[in-house]
């Protein structure tokens, strides 16, 4: 049985919350519901955000607008949504293991 993964589009953040966090020069990018992180190379904001609980842009140009993903990674079975300390490991492993 495959499972069907889901990555929201930039178009569509704005009305669906999600978080990111910005690592090693790469941006990563989980929205509620999705079964995929967005990953992005450099800092990357796509859409306006409402409310941001705690935000630290690394120093540098930032990107702003739709953009596309240059990865995508799938989340681990039972991973919250809004979990940044998870997201941050699955991060920083995704990047110490990539080809």
């Amino acid at each position: 049985m495959s499972t069907t993964r889901s990555l929201t589009p930039s178009s569509q953040l704005s009305t669906t919350p999600h978080v990111r966090i910005y690592h090693r020069g790469h941006t990563f990018r989980l929205a509620k519901g999705d079964t995929l992180i967005a990953v992005f190379r450099g800092t990357t904001i796509e859409q306006h955000r409402y409310l941001i609980i705690h935000d630290h842009l690394p120093p540098g140009p930032i990107t702003e607008g739709p953009q596309t993903p240059t990865a995508a990674i799938p989340t681990p079975p039972g991973h919250h949504w809004a979990d940044t300390k998870a997201l941050h490991i699955i991060a920083h492993r995704w990047l110490t293991n990539r080809p």
